[in-house]
């Protein structure tokens, strides 16, 4: 039996988000595309066994998320880190098949660093080893960067 090739996408700039599930899709990858957590959080919970890499944007809104979460998140710059490293992770989820994605991977160190998070299954390294910190600065740059990094993990 072949692995799902499901992609998770959790992006809130709706022009990225719509460039990014289209590139998956030519590749024949499943996608789950999500504006909000909330989304994310749908896809996940429905579709979770489909799911074999996830894609998130680290600045989201808040809403999705506990009060307690939302309030560590520095007014959402670190919400879609939060809801992988609350969420997914601890469902037994490879830290290895997430990219992030966003203009903050060099703040999210020094967050993950002096927050007092308890990091689930020290993923942040495990991605950082993973090299899947992706600048999204560039976005067409970003794009062939994210696919190459997906074509590895699906094949």
């Amino acid at each position: 039996m072949t692995q799902p090739k499901g992609v998770l996408i959790l992006e809130d700039t709706a022009l990225l988000l719509e460039q990014l599930a289209e590139r998956c899709a030519e590749e024949h990858f499943k996608v789950f595309d999500c504006c909000s957590i909330y989304e994310a959080i749908d896809a996940w919970n429905n579709h979770q066994g489909e799911i074999r890499a996830i894609v998130t944007d680290i600045n989201m809104d808040s809403n999705g998320l506990t009060e307690t979460e939302a309030r560590a998140t520095k007014d959402g710059k670190f919400s879609g880190w939060l809801w992988v490293n609350n969420y997914v992770i601890p469902t037994g989820f490879f830290a290895k098949n997430v990219i992030i994605l966003s203009e903050y991977n060099r703040d999210l160190g020094l967050y993950t660093q002096s927050s007092g998070l308890q990091l689930q299954k020290d993923n942040y390294r495990i991605i950082q080893r993973s090299k899947h910190f992706i600048d999204k600065v560039d976005p067409s740059g970003a794009t062939q960067k994210l696919m190459e990094a997906l074509r590895k993990l699906m094949a």
